[in-house]
């Protein structure tokens, strides 16, 4: 099961965070963990196509491929941009599939 719950950001500001909380059972214990992630200045989600999504694969925003990167031990590292709540984001990852970090850029 997949929860999606609503939290105040830190750091006494009015931004609201949305966080994806994922609950899974396993031999009768609960365990939770953080899925994508809506905040001032970052978000956090999964390549999927040309989309990053939640667990559940809503679709958060479009995604545009902007080339590559090298990353650590010569790793290529995919570069995404995008918009979503008046801003252009960015962010490098490994591609379809993975989790993807975007930061927050300038207003559209």
């Amino acid at each position: 099961m997949i929860t999606t719950e609503w939290t105040p950001a830190e750091r006494g500001n009015n931004f609201r965070t949305k966080r994806e909380i994922g609950i899974f059972t396993h031999n009768g214990r609960e365990y939770k963990a953080t899925g994508a992630v809506i905040a001032e200045k970052q978000i956090v989600g999964y390549v999927h196509g040309a989309h990053l999504t939640a667990w559940r694969g809503e679709i958060i925003m479009k995604l545009n491929q902007a080339g590559f990167a090298k990353g650590l031990h010569g790793t290529a590292l995919h570069c995404y941009n995008g918009s979503f709540g008046g801003y252009n984001w960015y962010g490098k990852g490994l591609g379809e599939g993975m989790v993807l970090r975007l930061v927050r850029g300038r207003r559209v």
